[in-house]
């Protein structure tokens, strides 16, 4: 609720400075911006449900209107899910290093698989949300590519591929946006 309610105000300052009303930008502009920012992005790495993390992704799209304080941490975020990506991939490729899973902060155990997944939906979010320039993730259309032909190997010769249905829509989606 609080990322509706954020996309909601940061929407309505946008149009009311773009339609003559007033000038809002001064309200999220500077340290006010960027701290809006910080929450948001704090809130986008912690969030597990897609819709609040579209509604983050739109607040993040009007909050670079009002504030250019809030640029750099949007592509810090972007910057450290495309790290987490290119970290987690090879864990899932045909031959994935010896590595046990990563450890949560509550101390349990998350399955590359799952984090993979959590990045790679982040990260398509953004890139629907933004110039995927802004997002830093033009350069990584390989690795998803090896990934999904890991997985196309995998089903023609008859086998469970590590890289699951829902993943492989989710970087299909994101190699779209990357190549358009």
């Amino acid at each position: 609720r609080a990322a509706a309610f954020c996309r909601h105000v940061l929407r309505h300052s946008t149009a009311r400075q773009n339609g003559g009303g007033g000038r809002c930008d001064g309200l999220v502009s500077g340290p006010p911006g960027e701290a809006a920012a910080q929450a948001l992005k704090t809130m986008f790495l912690r969030q597990p449900d897609p819709e609040a993390l579209e509604h983050a992704a739109e607040a993040f799209a009007y909050l670079l209107d009002l504030s250019g304080s809030a640029r750099p941490v949007v592509q810090d975020l972007a910057c450290s899910l495309h790290t987490s990506f290119m970290e987690l991939s090879p864990y899932l490729s045909a031959e994935p290093p010896s590595s046990p899973p990563l450890p949560r902060s509550d101390g349990s155990e998350v399955p590359p698989h799952d984090a993979l997944l959590a990045a790679a939906t982040r990260l398509r979010i953004l890139a629907k949300a933004f110039d995927v320039s802004l997002c830093n993730i033009q350069g990584f259309d390989a690795t998803v590519l090896g990934l999904l032909d890991d997985r196309a190997n995998a089903a023609s010769s008859g086998q469970d591929s590590t890289v699951g249905a829902q993943l492989a829509t989710t970087l299909l989606e994101l190699l779209v946006l990357t190549l358009t």
